[in-house]
């Protein structure tokens, strides 16, 4: 069964890249006015969550650039080889 466009209730959503919800809007838009560049383009990579737990990150939470592999051991400051 086929609804028609009519019959779909419309849902208006009021949110905006200013009301302070840095890690949904970095995680959508992989950039932000209050972050790094770096730290929002890994909150979009890592879809907002972190690599090792899986929990969500929320505005509250501390975010820090973690290198994979420790730059004093070898490792790149590359992209792929960081996580938040």
């Amino acid at each position: 069964m086929l609804l028609n466009h009519s019959n779909v209730e419309i849902v208006r959503h009021i949110a905006s890249p200013g009301d302070g919800n840095l890690t949904y809007w970095s995680t959508r838009l992989g950039r932000s006015p209050e972050l790094s560049n770096r730290v929002a383009n890994l909150l979009k990579k890592q879809k907002g969550k972190c690599r090792e737990c899986g929990l969500t990150f929320r505005n509250e939470d501390s975010w820090e650039v973690d290198h994979i592999k420790p730059l004093l051991l070898g490792g790149k400051d590359r992209w792929d080889n960081i996580q938040l």
